[in-house]
């Protein structure tokens, strides 16, 4: 990540309204909002007679990454799944390129605000279901290109960059947040290299939550974001949607007051919409997978310039994933749909 051209957030400049004016011709546009991105500029776009979705990517993405997504997105379209399609500019091209960044355009679907509530998530989890069975039947992955930035790291890369620490980290929350975290990953790491890393492994989008699929009228209108799709486990995707759901849901809860028997509902949503049930090998594979997810955000922060002062923020959820672990076969039990 360290070699990356990574580069800021694209901002938002009259030039670069002039430029989607030259090329896609929308008519005069009337308002411009920035709809936020932690990697990518999104500018929701409104005209006349239309509103649209104008993405530029950070310099990291490259145009044969984009070509192989839209390409698998056009796949999931005409399988009525309900992803947005890329506008084609009057070149006939659908990525542009703007001050040495990849754009697109894409129109923007309407939607209502998300109601989170546990019905919800399980239409979240019957629908990753029928999104990772298409992906798994109909998209040929031999010439896949994985995407340079992801959300996902095995233990033992997530170790490689933790490194020696303590050269870098000076405050003292950091370094122990940098502390535990390698703590954790080193008893992690065996059983992930002995059962989880042989697992099935499939595309799976890295993102499954809520704000990237969206709702109207208890319905899910649109699937977004595809920037982290990728070949890894099939479980991240679930551990994931569950780790963010119970930020979501349950905030400030502490771990052990989490309303952890839900978790059985939402597999056995999955599995009810899956032609390829979840194994009980992967079940228990799951609390490795949920304690993985925030000790990601501390290695990438040691690797990524300017992340090393956001460390103290993740002290919670270290300790979170901390007696995941030590709960892990209690939760195992739990976990069973």
């Amino acid at each position: 990540m360290e070699d990356l051209p990574l580069g800021p957030r694209a901002v938002y400049t009259a030039d670069l309204i002039r430029f989607i004016n030259e090329n896609y011709r929308p008519g005069p546009i009337k308002t411009v909002e920035d709809i936020g991105g932690t990697y990518n500029l999104n500018l929701l776009l409104e005209t006349a007679a239309q509103t649209f979705v104008l993405r530029v990517y950070r310099p990291w993405i490259t145009r044969e990454r984009l070509i192989v997504l839209q390409k698998i997105k056009e796949k999931l379209y005409k399988n009525h799944f309900p992803v947005v399609l890329p506008l084609t500019a009057l070149s006939g091209q659908t990525v542009l390129e703007y001050q040495a960044r990849l754009v697109e355009v894409e129109e923007y679907i309407p939607h209502g605000q998300f109601e989170p509530d546990w019905a919800a998530y399980q239409k979240l989890f019957a629908s990753m279901a029928a999104f990772h069975d298409f992906l798994r039947e109909s998209v040929d992955i031999a010439s896949f290109v994985s995407p340079a930035v992801s959300n996902y790291a095995p233990p033992k890369v997530l170790l490689e960059w933790l490194g020696q620490f303590e050269e870098v980290v000076q405050d003292r929350e950091a370094f122990e947040v940098c502390y535990k975290t390698r703590q954790i990953l080193l008893r992690i790491n065996p059983f992930f290299e002995e059962k989880v890393s042989n697992l099935p492994h499939q595309l799976t989008h890295g993102d499954w939550r809520a704000g990237n699929i969206l709702f109207r009228n208890g319905q899910i209108t649109g699937i977004l974001d595809f920037d982290f799709l990728d070949m890894r486990e099939r479980i991240f995707d679930l551990a994931y949607t569950l780790y963010w759901m119970f930020v979501t849901l349950e905030p400030g809860k502490a771990p052990e007051d989490l309303s952890w028997p839900k978790v059985g509902e939402m597999l056995r949503s999955y599995n009810l919409a899956s032609s390829f049930k979840l194994s009980k090998d992967e079940i228990e594979g799951l609390p490795i997978e949920l304690a993985l997810v925030p000790l990601y955000w501390v290695g990438e922060a040691l690797v990524a310039p300017g992340l090393i002062p956001t460390l103290p923020g993740y002290a919670k959820s270290v300790a979170m994933a901390e007696w995941i672990l030590e709960h892990g076969s209690q939760l195992k039990q739990e976990f069973l749909p």
